[in-house]
């Protein structure tokens, strides 16, 4: 299991330097476009508008003493919401990817960490990608691969009928260039 994930660490970390220069070239296209642009004005109003309300939450606070009660309590209540807003659209994002994304990318790489292991020792019913690590493309203080990865094993003494949980890690700078 150790040769296996060290392997598949190995072999993905040094094939990142095409992926990122990919990522780039796509990045740079996709701001070009009529869409991202669009996009890009949208949130710079939503930015802006945001921000003059964190500023009149701000200056309420400042001069809430010649503010009457009733008008701070709406602005109270204001506030309460839009900060229970953007953390629900944080935890909503946060729950798609721990529900969807990442159970995906761990069925993906379940074959990779196979293909590198001893297929007469490691079955693929014991196996299970823990975690997995992705580099920040484009970030090279954060270019980083790593997998985490536990295996069932039954102990083969008789009498004794215990199953072992094996945990394997390994981590590498992906080749990127600079």
């Amino acid at each position: 299991m150790r040769s296996a994930v060290g392997e598949t660490v190995k072999v993905t970390a040094a094939h990142m330097g095409p992926v990122e220069t990919l990522y780039v070239s796509a990045k740079e296209k996709a701001s070009e476009t009529k869409p991202a642009i669009l996009l890009g004005e949208v949130l710079s109003r939503i930015r802006n508008a945001r921000d003059t309300v964190v500023g009149a939450e701000e200056s309420a606070a400042k001069y809430e003493e010649w503010i009457p009660d009733s008008v701070l309590a709406v602005i109270e209540w204001e506030k309460e919401q839009r900060e229970h807003w953007e953390q629900e659209g944080k935890d909503g994002v946060d729950q798609v990817i721990d529900q969807t994304v990442t159970p995906m990318l761990n069925k993906a790489f379940k074959p990779v960490v196979l293909h590198y292991g001893n297929r007469k020792i490691l079955k693929e019913e014991n196996l299970e990608i823990v975690k997995i690590s992705f580099p920040e493309l484009g970030n090279h203080a954060r270019a980083g691969f790593g997998i985490e990865v536990s295996y069932a094993f039954q102990l083969p003494v008789p009498f004794f009928h215990k199953t072992v949980m094996i945990r394997k890690k390994a981590y590498e700078r992906v080749w990127v260039g600079q």
